[in-house]
């Protein structure tokens, strides 16, 4: 069931390869490696407490990342609390195709 799948991968990443398209070759081989840096650069930051990061599920980054849209606002300070702010949550279940009835009453 995954063949399809991965010969289309693999036709897709030689495809540069095969036609001499050195620029995307060097950008994905470079994204990789950037990616492949930064997760273990980040998670030795999360340990040491260099930075603080945001005690949030994926449930309520969605929230809040769909208020940013909506809304427009950004605090001075990128503090992403729009509950606080707005009381628009009901725009979220207005226009959010999913169920979203639960995460809003938390």
């Amino acid at each position: 069931m995954l063949v399809p799948a991965f010969f289309l991968l693999t036709v897709m990443l030689l495809l540069p390869v095969i036609r001499g398209q050195v620029e995307i070759v060097f950008f994905t081989f470079l994204a990789i490696l950037a990616g492949s840096g930064l997760y273990p650069l980040l998670q030795y930051i999360r340990e040491k407490g260099w930075f603080k990061y945001a005690n949030m599920t994926p449930e309520d980054f969605k929230v809040r990342l769909f208020l940013i849209i909506i809304t427009g606002f950004v605090s001075p300070r990128l503090k992403l609390d729009f509950f606080r702010f707005f009381s628009q949550a009901h725009l979220y279940t207005l226009y959010s195709p999913c169920d979203t009835t639960d995460s809003l009453e938390q």
